[in-house]
């Protein structure tokens, strides 16, 4: 039986000591970016609160994203304006990323990171593009930089001032 499961969120790994490299799913399963580690999971989701409580954390992400709640990020030397551009919210120590379905115009889901680089999904990325692929469009542009990460992205943007496409 095929079955899909939802990245849960990203840290450690017991194995390897990588800080950030181990995904865990929804289905209980992990993976190592870094070593490779693949942990088997339960067959029940680990996150049953987490699936009843987040269409109530959909919607009130949705909400701050319309206020176009933002700012600078410091310590990666984000300016507010590009953090803005790519509708990032700040809420306290927590960062939320949009992302949107072609032809949508809010996020159908946003990737949480929290403090610690804990991060979650919240919303469903199953149809979702590329982090900020809607500031884009399908159009023929001949460059496209294509980053590993969510501030990575807003980075290379910053640094390119906005003239190249940066998902």
């Amino acid at each position: 039986m095929d079955t899909e499961s939802n990245l849960v969120s990203k840290g450690p790994c017991d194995e390897c000591g990588s800080s950030d490299a181990n995904a865990t799913y929804d289905d209980g399963h992990s993976y190592c970016f870094s070593c490779e580690t693949h942990k088997q999971g339960s067959a029940s989701p680990i996150l049953t609160t987490e699936r009843t409580s987040g269409e109530a954390s959909h919607i009130r992400l949705v909400s701050l994203w319309s206020a176009r709640r933002g700012g600078a990020i410091p310590d990666r030397a984000l300016t507010g304006a590009y953090v803005k551009k790519y509708g990032v919210v700040i809420d306290g120590d927590t960062q939320a990323y949009p992302y949107f379905e072609e032809g949508k115009v809010e996020p159908v889901a946003f990737k949480v990171r929290g403090p610690n680089k804990s991060f979650r999904v919240v919303g469903s990325v199953r149809e979702a593009g590329l982090f900020g692929q809607q500031k884009y469009g399908t159009g023929d542009n001949q460059k496209i930089i294509i980053t590993e990460g969510e501030l990575d992205a807003i980075a290379a943007s910053q640094m390119f001032e906005g003239k190249v496409p940066v998902v």
